[in-house]
């Protein structure tokens, strides 16, 4: 798999998730590669270092813009096997002869197009344990105005008013979002309540792994994202909170339309502590429908087709 984007973007972070995922594979080996060129390359240095990987088939990461490099007049100088990976809600419109997969699971499916179920793992060192001495509640994403850790607090202020809670956010950036970042935090820090203790970090965490182990140690983990059905988006740190194997607290949004099924999880008929109670219960068929089999049942098929 090809990701030329900044790890710390939630485009090359879902792909490399998607990646641990294809990794459970017993039939395929999946390698990540960084592209080392840039859209102003040359073709001619493009399609050479394409043509010369040392590989049955290529995936891309792909998400449109202006620094894109990939295009079908390049797809159909390559000699080998082509697959696409979209990055949330956009979904491929190459012409050339490969597959494609959607990020977004409410995209038809035709020919062409595959919308992938959820990366979902589950680490054999990352279960579920019952709350131990202080109430944590944490949550993950890019720090900005859209994810509502304001709106977050603020709930866990008035469903813990009698108890003493900790409280974890981590909040990754880029550069380009690094000044809204800031002054989410410190809205943060103003709205807390005076018995819970805010614990915010902002540090890298390179791996899915790595996140699934962080919102693992935590009691509850809520997502509270503004609703923005004009994108037609689906979380992907969403997918990170499956995988840590603790109870989700959700507030109603088109980004978790995967979950629209799953209930005693929504904020808006549950408080926080009754949603904790549930444990992950609810999630059980999440886990199932959304498991590693099941996502590499959704690309292998195209690959035997392709390449066998």
């Amino acid at each position: 798999m090809i990701v030329d984007r900044d790890p710390r973007s939630s485009i090359s972070g879902y792909a490399l998730t998607v990646l641990d995922v294809l990794r459970c594979s017993r039939r395929y080996d999946y390698q990540v590669l960084n592209f080392p060129l840039t859209f102003r390359s040359p073709q001619e240095q493009i399609l050479a270092f394409l043509n010369n990987l040392d590989t049955d088939a290529i995936i891309y990461s792909w998400y449109p813009g202006d620094d894109q490099w990939l295009y079908d007049d390049v797809m159909l100088k390559v000699r080998k096997p082509q697959f696409v990976l979209g990055g949330h809600h956009h979904i491929p419109e190459f012409t050339v002869p490969c597959h494609q997969w959607s990020a977004w699971y409410d995209t038809p499916a035709t020919d062409r197009v595959t919308p992938l179920t959820r990366p979902v793992m589950h680490w054999p060192d990352i279960q579920y344990h019952e709350p131990r001495g202080m109430i944590k509640i944490g949550s993950f994403g890019l720090g900005l105005a859209n994810k509502n850790f304001a709106g977050m607090i603020d709930r866990v202020n008035r469903d813990f008013q009698d108890n003493e809670v900790e409280l974890n956010l981590h909040m990754s950036y880029t550069p380009r979002t690094f000044k809204e970042t800031n002054e989410q935090a410190q809205i943060c820090r103003q709205a807390v309540a005076p018995n819970v203790k805010l614990n915010l970090t902002f540090n890298y965490l390179p791996t899915s792994r790595d996140v699934a182990r962080f919102l693992n140690g935590n009691d509850l983990n809520i997502f509270m994202y503004d609703d923005q059905p004009h994108l037609q988006v689906t979380s992907s740190a969403l997918d990170h909170a499956l995988s840590a194997r603790k109870p989700i607290a959700l507030k109603r949004s088109s980004l978790f339309s995967h979950m629209d099924e799953v209930e005693g999880i929504w904020v808006e008929t549950s408080t926080l502590p009754e949603i904790m109670a549930r444990g992950i219960e609810p999630l059980e068929p999440v886990y199932q429908h959304h498991s590693p089999e099941q996502l590499l049942a959704c690309v292998e098929p195209y690959l035997d087709r392709y390449i066998i």
